[in-house]
């Protein structure tokens, strides 16, 4: 039988992220549907979707858009 041992360590605390949104680059359509499509999901309260669009764009924009 193990015996438990109580951690005397401090919890890591870790920043809140707070980068604004990603914005569509002029000239790409696939910021603009992602970001409509963003906007979308905000307007029906699907902010785990906001979410998930924001990742995208980002990803999006060090990729393919941002060459």
């Amino acid at each position: 039988m193990t015996i438990p041992r109580a951690s005397h360590e401090q919890p890591v605390e870790r920043p809140l992220r707070q980068e604004s949104e990603p914005r569509p680059r002029p000239g790409c359509k696939t910021c603009l549907g992602m970001s409509t499509r963003r906007e979308n999901r905000r307007s029906t309260g699907d902010y785990s979707g906001v979410s998930d669009a924001n990742a995208l764009m980002r990803k999006h924009q060090v990729g393919e858009c941002g060459q």
